[in-house]
């Protein structure tokens, strides 16, 4: 079974995955969410800030952002409840209580870590100063991204777009998500987004790191549900 059908499975399951979850249960697994979503958003602003590419998606948002005069957050989170909204109607069985949590934290987590700091690093620092924050970014979006599938209460409207078209459209999985991220980051570009090495990074790097860390975050997650949500 492919990692696409098993996704699909657990969400056909999803029904009776949430019957065995107390409710304390699940409020130790979105705040699991929560401090994900925190820190891979903290990875995409590091992404944002020494201007040497967005990762797909943010650079979308980025020439979104441009165009209606609203900042990266806002653009972002408008992004994703649209998407939300789109998949309650067209792909309702993909929607986990999870989803709803990433589509109104992410964009505001943006704002607040750039405005913290915006003035600490950007197109003026020094080239290894930039690299380096490309790639600490690159680390943190992968950890964030892992302990959001291992916390395992839905993914984020946009990372549920790949697994759609390739369920739709008998893609393979790998093929769905270059041809999105392609999309996106021609797309954000030619709006005003911002591309370079950083958005080459992200695509190749980002899920090969989160795989790596796929079991350290797994056993934060047990240990977590363990200690406070099954006393």
């Amino acid at each position: 079974m492919s990692a696409i059908d098993k996704y699909d499975e657990a969400v056909r399951q999803s029904g009776r995955l949430t019957a065995r979850r107390t409710t304390r249960e699940w409020a130790v697994r979105l705040v699991l969410m929560v401090f994900a979503l925190s820190l891979g958003q903290f990875g995409v602003t590091l992404f944002i800030l020494p201007a040497l590419g967005a990762d797909p998606y943010t650079a979308f948002a980025q020439g979104v952002a441009g165009k209606l005069a609203i900042s990266v957050g806002i653009a972002h989170a408008s992004l994703t409840i649209a998407i939300m909204v789109a998949l309650w109607f067209v792909a309702r069985k993909y929607d986990l209580p999870g989803t709803v949590v990433c589509s109104f934290f992410a964009g505001p987590f943006i704002d607040v870590y750039h405005w913290l700091l915006g003035g600490c690093i950007g197109p003026a620092s020094p080239i290894w100063l930039r690299v380096v924050v490309v790639v600490l970014g690159t680390i943190l979006i992968a950890a964030g991204y892992a302990l959001l599938i291992k916390a395992d209460g839905g993914l984020g409207a946009a990372d549920l777009l790949p697994i759609i078209i390739s369920d739709r459209f008998r893609f393979q999985y790998r093929w769905a998500k270059m041809g999105l991220d392609v999309f996106l980051a021609v797309t954000g570009s030619l709006l005003g987004g911002v591309i370079g090495i950083g958005t080459v990074i992200a695509v190749f790097l980002v899920g090969p790191v989160a795989q790596a860390l796929f079991p350290l975050m797994e056993r934060i997650v047990r240990t977590a549900v363990r200690k406070f949500a099954r006393r």
